[in-house]
């Protein structure tokens, strides 16, 4: 009798939100020191219009109604990852091997709280109430002497493109599936802010501008992100002073003032969208299971070749229509966003991560975690490993390779998985693109990913 009595106490604790761990769709807006998020758990504003998902892809996102979404932590791809409030203060995405994602920078704040707030704001307040950081509230425009600050962004209504203060300083126009539309280059600044006299300003912390827009006499404006993903500053008389460009699919080369300069020059009819690195492999022939792969650059309103162009081999089944089956390359334009290696990083900008026997990449089309990177002990991995690809065992052709994000975000399971750029053994591939070790090296080094690199694979 007397078990049976603790044990409904426990359950009752655990109904009740005692548990450190905040469930899926739980009803308070704030996690506080020793709490978090575990994946595919959620918390809603008080108000029910917002809430902040642990996705199981390992992204931690505010969502607006409609599911468009005003804030993200760039995490994808991890599956397990975790939201984790420290009772230092500071809120961290950890990945399922506990190393940390992403991080507001709050430490040394003991008491703080991460809080979601009925207009869309994600904001970590110190225990006496002062702000330490915000994702930025619901909007999708700024007008006279408002601002944004680092890791803060505003959005289109129809949740597509976002404008974006980066933790670097740079403003940023991203579509939705990652892409950037129009950078500023402002490296270093801490805030924009939308002047009375119609400039719109990127300060530095020392008050110094690090980029306008040079509409200082415009008078009074309002910025706009419009839907489609054209961020434009308005005068009061409703005609546009100002405009990054809108996403049509063309290339266009971002200049300090939101001015723009049509590239020409790949070897490929390519949609580029706003990226200014792009690396073509194209086949001679879709039988072919060799190419030639070239790095292109903008510069002068042009695509110019900076690296190769080299021979480079493809899938023994050619170039085409990629599946789980076939031993095609994917024919396409694919980002480039994260690299790996048995070998130690050679200086490459993008995320890269050394490898070693409990790294692999999901092909197991049961497994939610179809087409993704994860990291397990080999006979403890939670798909089926025989359908999996145990990096580190595939030897020196993955000392360096960057991740092609081909049927990434979704992937469909059964459409093809683990497609890379790698170093090459003399052989056509099984879907991979691989080239000598030399230029693998030379492109880890180059591809930038405030450039937003590219791959594009045609065959003639």
């Amino acid at each position: 009798m007397r078990r049976s009595r603790w044990c409904a106490i426990l359950l009752a604790l655990v109904v009740v939100g005692f548990w450190p761990w905040t469930p899926a769709s739980a009803a308070s807006a704030d996690l506080t020191g020793g709490g978090g998020l575990a994946p595919g758990a959620s918390v809603t504003s008080p108000n029910g219009r917002y809430s902040l998902q642990m996705q199981t892809d390992g992204n931690l996102v505010v969502l607006a109604p409609g599911s468009r979404v005003l804030f993200h932590s760039w995490t994808w791809g991890r599956p397990g990852a975790r939201l984790d409030v420290q009772t230092d203060g500071n809120a961290v995405v950890r990945g399922s091997d506990g190393r940390p994602l992403w991080d507001t920078g709050t430490w040394g704040n003991p008491g703080a709280r991460l809080a979601l707030q009925d207009d869309g704001n994600l904001v970590v307040y110190r225990a006496d109430g002062a702000a330490l950081w915000s994702s930025g509230w619901d909007r999708t425009q700024l007008s006279g002497n408002q601002q944004l600050l680092q890791g803060q962004r505003i959005t289109s209504a129809n949740g597509r493109y976002s404008l974006d203060m980066q933790r670097d300083g740079n403003l940023v126009v991203y579509a939705r599936d990652g892409r950037p539309l129009f950078a500023s280059g402002s490296y270093g600044a801490t805030s924009l802010r939308l002047q009375t006299d119609g400039n719109l300003v990127a300060y530095r912390a020392d008050g110094s501008a690090a980029w306008d827009s040079g509409t200082w006499r415009e008078g009074p404006t309002r910025l706009a992100v419009q839907d489609d993903g054209n961020v434009v500053l308005y005068r009061a008389d409703g005609t546009a002073a100002w405009r990054t460009g809108w996403d049509t699919g063309q290339t266009a080369q971002p200049a300090s003032r939101g001015t723009y300069l049509p590239p020409a020059g790949l070897p490929v009819a390519a949609d580029t969208g706003r990226s200014w690195q792009v690396v073509t492999v194209v086949a001679p022939s879709a039988g072919s299971t060799t190419a030639t792969l070239t790095g292109w650059e903008v510069r002068g309103g042009r695509w110019v070749a900076v690296v190769g162009p080299v021979t480079a081999s493809v899938g023994s089944g050619g170039v085409g229509a990629a599946s789980e089956t076939a031993t095609r390359t994917p024919a396409g334009t694919f980002s480039l966003t994260e690299a790996f290696g048995r070998a130690v990083n050679p200086g490459s900008p993008l995320p890269y991560r050394q490898i070693d026997g409990n790294d692999w990449w999901v092909s197991d089309t049961a497994s939610p975690a179809y087409n993704t990177y994860a990291r397990c002990a080999p006979g403890s991995c939670p798909f089926r490993e025989g359908a999996g690809e145990n990096l580190w065992a595939q030897g020196s052709v993955y000392d360096y390779a960057v991740v092609i994000d081909y049927n990434r975000w979704p992937a469909v399971p059964g459409a093809g998985s683990a497609f890379f750029l790698h170093v090459s053994n003399g052989r056509p591939t099984a879907g991979c693109v691989a080239t000598d070790r030399a230029t693998v090296t030379t492109l880890l080094r180059w591809l930038t990913p405030s450039a937003g690199p590219l791959v594009s694979i045609a065959a003639r």
